[in-house]
């Protein structure tokens, strides 16, 4: 008897044990995960999206060692979150900044993007500093029409979008890349790739619950 009571009182307490073990949310700390950036405004704000932006750099090596990691990440994303990746606009990276932008206009930064980084980090087929000859070469090498690439090289919605690039750097406070921002609103911080992706993930939820 003694012992049917003390396995009942154990299957009574079980779940309060396992209950009060689980662990509590993450909550993110400004200051120590992510910064709040007064008066700015999405890259590209949409009615009802998340906004997630990657500020880059082709020639980063920081960049190109978290890209996979990042890629992984963002196909994971729920429908109203939109990811953006914004090439840096710091002086001397306006080739591959172009490059970039003109990738993006004719469809095909899934099918480059990450391309661009092996060639100039791990392959050695593209310099770190290319020139824009360079650059459309190699991309027409990949597949991309020569023609309406050189259209979207020299055009004025090129020029357009490498100042907006500049201007939402400036308005964020861009210190180095990689650097992801969520909303306009958030600077990560965090200490580790893995940890800005947890602290992307928090800030996320926070604002799909806000968009609703």
């Amino acid at each position: 008897m003694t012992r049917i009571l003390l396995s009942l009182l154990f299957s009574l307490l079980l779940p309060a044990s396992a209950f009060a073990a689980a662990p509590a949310p993450f909550v993110p700390t400004e200051g120590v995960d992510y910064v709040v950036i007064d008066g700015a405004q999405p890259y590209r704000p949409l009615q009802g999206k998340v906004e997630v932006v990657e500020v880059f750099a082709y020639s980063c090596s920081h960049c190109a060692d978290f890209q996979p990691k990042l890629d992984a990440w963002r196909h994971r994303l729920p429908r109203d979150v939109r990811f953006t990746f914004v090439p840096s606009a710091a002086v001397g990276s306006e080739p591959l900044s172009r490059a970039y932008f003109a990738v993006e206009s004719l469809g095909a930064v899934e099918a480059v993007h990450a391309a661009l980084f092996r060639a100039i980090h791990d392959d050695g087929t593209m310099p770190s500093n290319p020139t824009d000859s360079e650059l459309q070469q190699w991309l027409v090498g990949q597949g991309l029409p020569a023609a309406k690439l050189k259209a979207a090289w020299d055009s004025p919605a090129m020029v357009a979008a490498l100042r907006h690039a500049n201007d939402f750097q400036q308005a964020v406070g861009i210190e180095g890349t990689p650097t992801l921002v969520v909303d306009g609103k958030y600077r990560i911080l965090g200490k580790s790739r893995d940890d800005q992706l947890r602290i992307l993930d928090a800030l996320i939820a926070s604002q799909r619950r806000r968009h609703r």
